[in-house]
């Protein structure tokens, strides 16, 4: 961001380089600016030597997606912008499923699987969804996976619980409200979580190519 209250956007990163041998040594370069829109609250993460830019504006506005230099509500962008530390490339992937800004962070739950929660949706709407995204070495980007209907009982649970369908489902994850990967492991007929604290999780599961997803509280 630059400037006093009006903040903006930018379209350049920093890099820093950290010498092995003192990591108080910090080697600082500016990026060239990306090919397309200036990005404003996007998420952020890398996959091998690649760092990506979900989402986010090209705007920079207040918390209730105002623009701050005035204009109006700001829409979210339908991209992701990707860069390519080796190379200093950069690439700008149009016309995501998603379109999404606000984003405070990304849930990283495999080598190749993100997961990004809520944010602002177009006309500033508050967004209740959630998007598994899947990175494709092939391809070289990011997919969204389509999600199926995970029924979780007992909910509220105490120390363990059931899923349907049970015979579909081959491993799973508990991912906690802040993005934080709380458990793992293949199924069973049940799914301990006595030793997690109060608090409302999502349980991920997988099986037979397809995606399974439920919300649970644990008392």
């Amino acid at each position: 961001m630059r400037g006093g209250f009006n903040f903006a956007s930018v379209a350049f990163t920093r890099k820093g380089v950290i010498d092995s041998q003192d990591p108080t040594q910090i080697t600082w370069s500016q990026t060239a600016d990306n090919p397309g829109s200036k990005g404003y609250r996007m998420a952020c993460s890398n996959y091998q030597e690649k760092v990506f830019w979900l989402g986010g504006a090209g705007t920079a506005y207040n918390f209730n997606g105002q623009a701050y230099a005035g204009g109006g509500g700001v829409e979210p962008l339908d991209r992701i912008l990707q860069f390519n530390a080796a190379t200093d490339l950069w690439d700008e992937g149009l016309g995501t499923p998603f379109s999404v800004m606000d984003l405070r962070g990304i849930a990283k739950i495999a080598s190749n699987q993100w997961i990004i929660c809520g944010g602002m949706e177009s006309n500033q709407q508050v967004s209740n969804k959630t998007y598994l995204l899947t990175y494709d070495p092939i391809i070289g980007g990011l997919l969204e996976i389509d999600w199926k209907e995970l029924d979780c009982y007992p909910n509220p649970a105490e120390d363990v619980i059931n899923i349907s369908p049970q015979e579909n489902i081959i491993s799973y994850k508990i991912i906690s409200q802040s993005g934080q990967l709380m458990d793992s492991g293949t199924t069973s007929e049940l799914i301990d979580v006595h030793d997690l604290s109060s608090g409302v999780y999502l349980l991920i599961a997988e099986g037979n190519g397809q995606f399974f997803r439920s919300k649970f509280v644990k008392k």
